[in-house]
């Protein structure tokens, strides 16, 4: 796997994680997660922030497939 695949995947999977992540955390600490007194709600905006500023996670698979196609076709394996 090149460079540039290791990194387009992880624009898909970090963000999608952190997120995650960071709702189940505030489903744990129950109303007291979406207060401003918990770093929760900071960590959950960020990570919007991040996924809304990076762009679609469809054109991050779309150039994954594309990067992928062109070096098998070019190299005969991934």
């Amino acid at each position: 796997m090149s460079f540039i695949a290791i990194q387009t995947a992880a624009k898909i999977v970090c963000p999608q994680m952190t997120c995650q992540v960071v709702d189940r955390a505030i489903q744990a600490f129950g109303g007291m997660g979406v207060c401003q007194d918990t770093p929760l709600s900071d960590f959950w905006k960020y990570g919007r922030i991040i996924r809304i500023a990076d762009g679609p996670d469809e054109v991050h698979m779309y150039q994954l497939g594309r990067n992928t196609v062109k070096q098998v076709l070019h190299n005969g394996k991934i």
